[in-house]
């Protein structure tokens, strides 16, 4: 296994990497496109002769998809970028047109597949779930606290891309089983750009009632309590 860097001075990760007894190649970045790093990389994997290439985040999974065109090696890319209003754009489009070259493509939100499924059905014999994990024998605290008195952060733009719906139906779902409640604080801000829509704004209402404390820059519109509020659970 080795690892390709074109930011050579983001090595925070290389003492792990060398104990581990793992490669690094870097090929430092060349203006804003990189086609130094998309050239270089497939030069590199044609000598090498890897039996597969990973890649994760967009601009590597670009660079991954280009270079191994033509090539003997399997490819797993991955795509985070769930399109806005589940619409394609054309810039959404190359990037499905892309991942016609990955043999995987990997979502890590079962949102972001089903939508990609949906607007490129040739893609969903490619696309494959692997949800983001918590090693939680190792994240875990000393002293557990009761129940009653959990306390969770979520960090992120206040945004429906982040399923803040799922957050409060799951704590109305503990609350109609008169289940323990944790008390949820999203830090984040709301989007102010014109892809942002009325639907993805919460009800200060909303969030007060589900335990929810809206912490962060942006206004928060209480126009959209009845679409936010989770349904009954039966």
């Amino acid at each position: 296994m080795e690892c390709l860097s074109y930011f050579a001075k983001f090595n925070f990760f290389q003492s792990l990497l060398d104990s581990a007894g793992v490669r690094v190649h870097v090929i430092e970045k060349k203006g804003r496109i990189g086609a130094n790093v998309l050239f270089g990389l497939r030069r590199y994997l044609r000598n090498q002769k890897f039996d597969c290439v990973i890649s994760f985040m967009e601009t590597p999974s670009i660079y991954a998809e280009l270079a191994s065109l033509g090539l003997p090696v399997r490819v797993v890319a991955s795509e985070r970028t769930e399109p806005p209003d589940g619409k394609m754009t054309p810039y959404l489009w190359i990037r499905s047109c892309l991942h016609r070259a990955a043999d995987f493509v990997v979502a890590n939100s079962g949102t972001a597949r089903d939508v990609w499924s949906k607007l490129v059905p040739d893609l969903r014999s490619r696309l494959v779930l692997i949800r983001n994990g918590v090693d939680l024998a190792h994240f875990t605290p000393v002293s557990p606290p009761p129940p009653d008195s959990i306390r969770l952060v979520g960090i992120g733009t206040v945004s429906e891309l982040k399923n803040v719906r799922g957050l409060v139906s799951a704590l109305a779902a503990l609350r109609a089983r008169r289940m323990p409640v944790p008390h949820v604080t999203w830090v984040g801000r709301t989007r102010r750009d014109a892809t942002e829509r009325p639907t993805v704004r919460l009800s200060m209402r909303c969030w007060s009632g589900m335990g929810l404390s809206p912490v962060g820059g942006g206004q928060v519109s209480s126009g959209m309590c009845g679409r936010l509020s989770p349904r009954p659970v039966r």
